[in-house]
């Protein structure tokens, strides 16, 4: 992340702000203090605390559902798509909190008693009570009943398959 960072920042440097409309002036010096503050903090390591009570993949995740598009079936594989890769997601942030520990830069306590209830709420047992879930209500009324029917069970087996376990690891 931080090398892309990098070399985000490089490719920003490359871009004349005279050839650039207003709007994208804008948004070039935007991203160029967002990137800026960002590079400047890693010398804290806070990338080893990917988690609290109030950010983390956990939270991120599991509000993904809102901003999912549903209009057509391949919008729903991507969906699948992503729940089905969220335990390697987990497992690289079990990873980077371990490094954490071992380098003794971890949140405070009060923080992560806070945020294991989050992890035991998203390890649900029934896919219907995961706010994941949520996008089956959102599919369109004008599919196909076997389409419906399938992606339905895919959703399902992928949360209570994948998702949910990756959540009790976490």
């Amino acid at each position: 992340r931080i090398e892309k960072d990098r070399r985000t920042r490089a490719a920003l440097d490359r871009i004349d702000p005279a050839a650039l409309s207003p709007d994208e002036r804008i948004d070039r010096d935007v991203l160029l203090t967002t990137l800026d503050d960002k590079l400047a903090g890693e010398r804290f390591r806070d990338h080893l605390i990917p988690i609290s009570q109030q950010e983390g993949l956990h939270l991120d995740f599991a509000q993904s559902v809102n901003f999912h598009p549903v209009a057509t079936v391949g919008d729903l594989e991507n969906y699948l798509r992503r729940l089905r890769a969220f335990p390697a997601a987990v497992d690289a942030t079990i990873v980077v909190m371990r490094q954490g520990m071992a380098e003794r830069r971890v949140p405070p306590r009060i923080t992560m008693a806070r945020t294991v209830p989050q992890f035991r709420a998203l390890a649900v047992s029934k896919a219907e009570e995961s706010p994941l879930w949520g996008i089956v209500a959102r599919l369109p009324a004008d599919w196909a009943e076997a389409d419906r029917a399938r992606i339905t069970a895919e959703v399902r087996a992928a949360i209570e398959g994948a998702v949910s376990p990756s959540f009790a690891r976490l």
